[in-house]
């Protein structure tokens, strides 16, 4: 007798633990900030390898001239000036490290995803936006001058102005084919490429020099624009660049490079990634770091 098919099993029918997927192959993690606040340190790697966990660097106050007449020579002689010699010490912080393991059934039930890439990878990040964080707070604490935005809320062209005067006032001054360096959250770079001056001045840039990634691009007020999500907001730095002939005005020291570690777990059965990093930060001469807070 002949069959009637009452019901057809659709695949939407099917409870979803049956169904097979076809997993994309690539992750799609979570953004992070652009990194941007090494470019306002120069790098030292001395202490790799070597004894110690500080260094220190020599600073020294200016000598002035002065004239004298024949008689004076001749009855008193020249006034000695004395040079203070004194010195910063940069020291290196805590281990800033990433953790986390990856079990080997996960690997088998998933093969398309490279686990540990995506793990390591991650980790790498993680360290490095933390150390993004690091260099941006001692750039803070160092400033060697704070003013407040003349605009509460609002980070205007006249406020980079008066912070690279005042900068230029202790005498210090970019080596040529270098600018100060500005940082900002975008809700306060905003603010500067609304202002009609932004287009003024940018024009001036050269359109050939490469761009690190979070950079605005072009120039605003002798400055290179450098905004970032990881800037705090209504805070902005204007900094000496670190290629200065006569010395560095910030410095970061590494002790360990990034630096992977894995370990397995067999009772686990699983793989324990760990990245470290070792560092430390210092502002040599905070005339260089210049702070606009209410911005």
């Amino acid at each position: 007798m002949p069959y009637i098919l009452e019901e057809t099993l659709k695949y939407g029918d099917v409870t979803s633990d049956l169904k097979s997927f076809l997993v994309y192959a690539e992750v799609s993690e979570a953004l992070r900030p652009p990194r941007v606040f090494e470019n306002a340190f120069t790098i030292d790697r001395s202490l790799i390898g070597r004894i110690g966990t500080s260094i220190r660097v020599p600073t020294a106050t200016s000598l002035s001239a002065s004239s004298a007449t024949e008689a004076t020579i001749d009855n008193t002689g020249f006034t000695k000036s004395d040079k203070t010699i004194d010195d910063v010490a940069v020291d290196i912080g805590n281990v800033v490290y990433c953790a986390g393991y990856l079990s080997r059934i996960l690997r088998e039930d998933l093969p398309d995803i490279n686990w540990v890439r995506l793990q390591i990878r991650n980790q790498a990040e993680a360290v490095l936006e933390k150390q993004d964080s690091d260099l941006r707070d001692a750039l803070i604490a160092g400033a060697g001058t704070t003013a407040a935005a003349a605009t509460f809320g609002t980070l205007d062209f006249d406020d980079i102005v008066d912070g690279v005067a005042t900068m230029e006032s202790s005498h210090v001054y970019p080596e040529p084919n270098a600018q100060f360096l500005l940082f900002c959250h975008p809700n306060n770079a905003k603010d500067i490429v609304k202002d009609t001056r932004f287009y003024d001045t940018s024009r001036y840039a050269l359109g050939n020099i490469p761009f690190p990634a979070g950079e605005v691009g072009g120039l605003t007020a002798s400055c290179r624009v450098f905004k970032t999500s990881n800037m705090v907001e209504n805070l902005a730095l204007i900094v000496a660049p670190p290629t200065h002939s006569k010395a560095p005005f910030c410095i970061k020291a590494i002790k360990r490079p990034l630096t992977l570690k894995t370990q397995a777990t067999e009772q686990q059965e699983r793989d324990v990634f760990i990245t470290t990093m070792r560092y430390g930060t210092g502002i040599i001469r905070s005339a260089g770091v210049y702070l606009i807070t209410g911005c």
